[in-house]
């Protein structure tokens, strides 16, 4: 039974994996394949946990494009966790406007300029993820420890 439930997710992988390239590769796909990723020096995976910085050198989101990599945003000492929006048109990411500040969550419009803050935080405010309906949802450090929130919210609409 193992091995017919492996064969299967094997044999659906596989198929997913060729519909990728076929699909990336197609005239019809009109826009280019890009990715949006966290770069950092050093990543400290449990410190959120303990109430440490998972960042402690600093943090970049990137967006790579062809071969071409740039920051998503600029004027921010740091930012992580990406998180693109179901239509494709906006990311959330946390980001710190100074190394003193504490992670906020913005929104950009893909290929725009200008960042937008959409939840303000006295605390950290980090892990952003659009959801359906209208809303979003994000990790929030409350005296040392992390509690999910879940806000209903429009797209350019600022909620704290």
């Amino acid at each position: 039974m193992r091995r017919l439930v492996f064969a299967i997710v094997f044999l659906a992988l596989a198929a997913c994996m060729v519909w990728v390239g076929v699909s990336a590769q197609s005239p019809a796909n009109k826009l280019p394949l890009s990715l949006v990723y966290t770069s950092a020096v050093q990543y400290e995976a449990g410190a959120w946990l303990r109430g440490g910085e998972r960042f402690p050198a600093g943090a970049q989101v990137m967006v790579r494009e062809g071969g071409d990599a740039r920051a998503l945003v600029t004027g921010f000492a740091a930012s992580a966790d990406a998180n693109v929006s179901f239509d494709g048109t906006r990311i959330l990411f946390a980001g710190k406007r100074q190394a003193k500040d504490s992670w906020q969550i913005w929104e950009i419009a893909v290929g725009g300029r200008e960042a937008k803050r959409v939840v303000a935080c006295n605390e950290d405010c980090v892990q952003p993820f659009y959801l359906p309906g209208d809303r979003l949802v994000y990790a929030r450090k409350v005296n040392g420890a992390s509690s999910l929130r879940l806000r209903r919210w429009k797209a350019g609409l600022r909620c704290s």
